[in-house]
Order: structure tokens, then C-alpha cells, then sequence
């Protein structure tokens, strides 16, 4: 992204933030491009982009609550990305807060599956631990040849994180 020259990138100031508010009750809405010159080195584009995402007076900062987290997951796998399609069942949230609470969502459901991957795992690992074993049958003792059988190493090795992710999200309630 290509910043005009002598254009900040730096963060907003209270001062600034205070200009913007106060060129908007002049102004209106419609020219950022005249709010823009009582602030020097920034641009209408960056006044209006501050205006939307952090001073609106509509935007809801407060936390999320469960229903707006549920309505954005199914919203989200219904219609993917479409920020600001999703922006219209959430009064209040603008499209980069939607955004970053998603990645928040995801994020934390990764970790949660990582962890019970990690607990099936060792679970698994628990129920074979040989100490408590019996001794194997000999292969007499079987209606089969005993190399049928498969081991559990072998059994293992065909469980993929696909399979996994599916039984996480059966035990869960996930979507």
C-alpha cells in the first residue's frame, strides 16, 4: 500500500481524533476530503476510515456477547468472509471489528482442538500401556491367523486430523 508522501503511518492522536469529531459536526459526513485539511498529513481516506472504525458514536465497544458470537460463526459459515453482508446482523459492530473478533473465534477454536488432540492422545496412550496386560493368546487360540491382526500403531496411522476434527466437533456441538 502506497502512503502519499508526508502522510503518517503512525498512530492516531486524541488531538487528532478531537479535530476529526468536531470537522464531522461542521462538515457532515460527505466531504472527508475538506475534514481532511485541518488535519495536515493525513488524508479524507484515513479521517473517514477513523471515523468508521473508532469514534462513530453508533459503534458498540462493548464486549461481545455469546448470541453475537453465534450469530457471526453461523453467519461466517454460511456466507465466508462477507464482512460487511455480516455487519447487517450485527448493529453496531463495524466491518474490521467483525473481522478481528473472527480471527479471535478461530484462533481460539484451533487451540481448543489442538489441546484435545493432545488429550486424546495421551488418553490413548494411557489405555495401552502394556503393564496391565494379559499375556497373548497363542494363535491356536484363534478362530483367524494371527497376522491379520493389526496393530495399534497400525490402526493409528489411519486416524488423520480430518478424523479427528470430526470427532472434536461431534463430542462438541461445534458447526
Amino acid at each position: 500500500m502506497k502512503v502519499k508522501r508526508g502522510t503518517p503511518k503512525n498512530k492516531w492522536t486524541q488531538d487528532e481524533d478531537l479535530v476529526i469529531i468536531s470537522q464531522v459536526e461542521l462538515h457532515g459526513l460527505q466531504n472527508w476530503s475538506e475534514i481532511a485539511l485541518a488535519l495536515p498529513g493525513r488524508t479524507g481516506k484515513q479521517c473517514r476510515e477513523r471515523w468508521i472504525f473508532a469514534l462513530c458514536p453508533e459503534l458498540n465497544k462493548e464486549k461481545w456477547t455469546d448470541d453475537e458470537d453465534n450469530t457471526l460463526i453461523e453467519l461466517q459459515h454460511q456466507c465466508g468472509n462477507r464482512w460487511s453482508y455480516i455487519s447487517k446482523y450485527l448493529p453496531g459492530r463495524s466491518t474490521f471489528a467483525i473481522k478481528n473478533r473472527w480471527s479471535l473465534i478461530k484462533r481460539h477454536s484451533q487451540s481448543k482442538r489442538k489441546e484435545h488432540k493432545q488429550i486424546k492422545i495421551e488418553k490413548i496412550a494411557i489405555k495401552a500401556d502394556t503393564t496391565n496386560i494379559e499375556e497373548p493368546k497363542k494363535e491356536a487360540e484363534y478362530n483367524f491367523p494371527i497376522q491379520d491382526i493389526e496393530t495399534f500403531e497400525q490402526i493409528w496411522s489411519k486416524v488423520d486430523d480430518m478424523t479427528m476434527n470430526s470427532l472434536f466437533n461431534s463430542l462438541f456441538k461445534l458447526p
